[in-house]
Order: structure tokens, then C-alpha cells, then sequence
């Protein structure tokens, strides 16, 4: 059991930190996106990429 914990708390310390909702640059409007899939007969997945770029939004300066 040593081992493990040994290796978790060496994961950690290479696990980046988390990125704060403030520092995002872009939002994407997930229910226009899942509500257009839907109207298509798609998953999102299926989506071009150009589709779901439709529903990127720029942040602005908060």
C-alpha cells in the first residue's frame, strides 16, 4: 500500500493547476449546441468542426 500512495502523491506533482472560469478566453453556449445537434438528427460528436465553432463565444474583459 505504500507504493501506491507513494506514486498518487508523485501524480500530483505533476498535475497542473487548476484553470479558474475568470482566466478562460472563449465560452461555448452548450444548450445551442446540443439544442442544433438534436435539430439535425446528430450527436455533437458528430458535428463538423466548423458547426461547433458557431457556438464559441469570445469572453470579454470581465
Amino acid at each position: 500500500m505504500i507504493g501506491l500512495m507513494k506514486n498518487y502523491k508523485e501524480s500530483l506533482k505533476d498535475t497542473p493547476q487548476p484553470i479558474l472560469l475568470s482566466e478562460m478566453k472563449n465560452s461555448i453556449d452548450l444548450k445551442a449546441l446540443f439544442s442544433y445537434a438534436k435539430a439535425n438528427n446528430m450527436k455533437v460528436s458528430e458535428l463538423s468542426e466548423t458547426d461547433k465553432k458557431k457556438f464559441v463565444k469570445t469572453r470579454g474583459l470581465l
